[in-house]
């Protein structure tokens, strides 16, 4: 993702980043980070990979969603701030990225006049359109399409519903044991864990955003 991906990722995790507690004994910003990304892999078995309470654990979920402004029980603010903690996890020395402004900025005025600024956009949508991440999310979803798409209604709602069976199930008019049923058969398409964590939600949804952002794919 390059400059643009590191700006976005550093814009989302500056309040944690930054963040200092008022008591030396609370978390401070390097224990909230390291717990939000324990749970994003491991939901609520995070506490015994990080060996706390589950009421400590929901305290600093808790923080998290009120630094960054993020409802942690949506699986897009869930995939958002994992994407944005993988690309912070990664060395600066090795980011590249378009030397020319990205999409979001204005366009230059020429010598005879100012050319009308186009739409502010979304720092995280203009990165969802970014070529390459289209190609990522085509890669990851193509084999729903090519060898289940009838499932394709499935794993849509399933992420809709941020990936909560009983909603999922009620959302496809579909008994929970048929809901698992189709989520195993997407798991033996995707080879990857829907069910079990850590799973493939987030790359999942980013992929579908990053498609249903884009123009129409006849391959997806």
């Amino acid at each position: 993702l390059g400059r643009p991906g590191r700006a976005w990722a550093d814009d989302l995790l500056a309040p944690l980043t930054r963040y200092v507690p008022a008591r030396g004994a609370d978390p401070d910003s390097a224990a909230l980070t390291d717990t939000v990304r324990s749970w994003l892999a491991f939901s609520a078995a995070a506490t015994e990979h990080l060996k706390i309470h589950r009421n400590t654990l929901a305290s600093r979920l808790r923080r998290v969603e009120a630094l960054l402004g993020l409802d942690l029980r949506l699986v897009g603010d869930q995939a958002k701030l994992d994407l944005a903690l993988r690309i912070g996890a990664l060395p600066r020395t090795t980011e590249h990225g378009p030397t020319e402004p990205g999409p979001t900025e204005p366009r230059p005025t020429d010598a005879v006049g100012s050319v009308p600024s186009p739409p502010v956009q979304d720092p995280f949508e203009a990165l969802l359109r970014l070529p390459a991440v289209r190609e990522w999310a085509l890669t990851q979803l193509r084999p729903v399409r090519t060898d289940a798409p009838t499932l394709e209604t499935t794993l849509r709602a399933w992420l809709r519903n941020d990936t909560r069976l009983s909603a999922t199930a009620r959302a496809l008019g579909v008994s929970v044991t048929g809901t698992r049923k189709r989520l195993t058969r997407l798991e033996q398409v995707l080879r990857r864990s829907l069910l079990r964590v850590p799973n493939a939600r987030h790359d999942l949804w980013l992929a579908a955003a990053a498609l249903d952002g884009g123009p129409p794919d006849r391959n997806f």
